[in-house]
């Protein structure tokens, strides 16, 4: 069935974008589980550090992976690259320490597997690279360009090779083009605007992460519309969010669809909904994800859990 998603006006060739439009969303859809991570972090803590692991090392927790990821979108922001190459990075990392266990049982394997996976999206995905030996100053001495390019290699073969994950950003893209085709009244770049406002707060969201994109995006974007509601009736909203679920076999009435509506919500307000529910690392580790300072060209150099394990070590 060809989806209805413009106005009776538009042209032949108009009608054939849509359709690639809602072919091209469909085929995210077909393939986004392929890049969907473990929730990692409780799975590894129920199951205890393996005996194998140092004393003196913390296990991963929300905390120290929210620290990480705020400097990989400093880095991204200062370079003035897209913040959905955050969104790639981290979620490289998320797969990674997913199928990893040993990772998530040392911040400093941790450390350097961020590190790379931000390395390794930007080269992918930007049109200009971040030399491997600037990457390696940004640590402060405490990885090679070495051994970044060996966790390179690690991180690829344990995510099979999988580099482009369809993200929340590509697909807020294409719902608020179908929703704008549709109804001319939600004007596409308003309606992305407000789309691509919540997406970014979400970045750093742990449980965001788990979610699936797709959802991600359409909670995104029905908010948006929501808050674009004036220029429309209810009615009129609800076909909307009919026509966007069934072209992207998304159930909007599932307990988890409103509750990620809920958290984006909460995280463009100010609720602080984007932040893990305990406010520092381990006492233990204390200094594990403390602060940034300043590397090569002015970009940050990044947090000092590294410098606080390997001291131990």
């Amino acid at each position: 069935m060809t989806m209805q998603c413009m106005n009776g006006d538009e042209s032949s060739s108009s009608s054939s974008s849509c359709d690639d439009v809602v072919a091209t969303v469909r085929g995210m859809r077909h393939r986004e589980r392929q890049y969907m991570p473990l929730d990692y972090i409780n799975m590894h803590q129920s199951q205890g550090p393996p005996q194998t692991v140092c004393c003196e090392t913390t296990p991963l927790d929300e905390e120290c992976r929210m620290k990480m990821s705020l400097w990989c979108a400093q880095i991204i922001e200062h370079c003035s690259f897209q913040q959905e190459t955050c969104v790639i990075a981290m979620n490289s990392l998320d797969r990674f320490l997913s199928a990893t266990p040993w990772a998530c049982e040392d911040r400093s394997a941790f450390q350097l597997a961020a590190i790379t996976s931000l390395y390794t999206a930007i080269k992918v995905h930007e049109p200009q690279a971040i030399a491997i030996s600037s990457m390696a100053g940004l640590t402060r001495g405490v990885f090679t360009a070495e051994q970044i390019e060996g966790m390179e290699r690690v991180i690829l073969e344990a995510n099979r090779w999988l580099v482009h994950p369809p993200t929340t950003f590509a697909y807020g893209h294409l719902f608020c083009e179908i929703i704008a085709r549709a109804d001319p009244k939600y004007e596409y770049e308003t309606l992305y605007d407000l789309t691509k406002l919540q997406l970014e707060a979400s970045i750093h969201n742990y449980e965001i992460a788990l979610s699936l994109p797709s959802e991600v995006a359409f909670a995104a974007v029905m908010n948006a519309a929501e808050g674009m509601a004036l220029v429309s009736s209810p009615l009129r909203l609800k076909n909307l969010e009919d026509l966007l679920a069934s072209v992207a076999s998304i159930d909007a009435s599932s307990s988890t669809v409103q509750s990620i509506e809920k958290t984006l919500y909460e995280g463009i307000v100010g609720v602080g909904a984007c932040a893990p529910s305990h406010s520092s690392c381990h006492q233990t580790d204390e200094s594990a994800c403390k602060g940034w300072g300043q590397g090569e060209n002015g970009l940050p150099t990044s947090p000092r859990s590294v410098s606080a394990v390997k001291a131990h070590n």
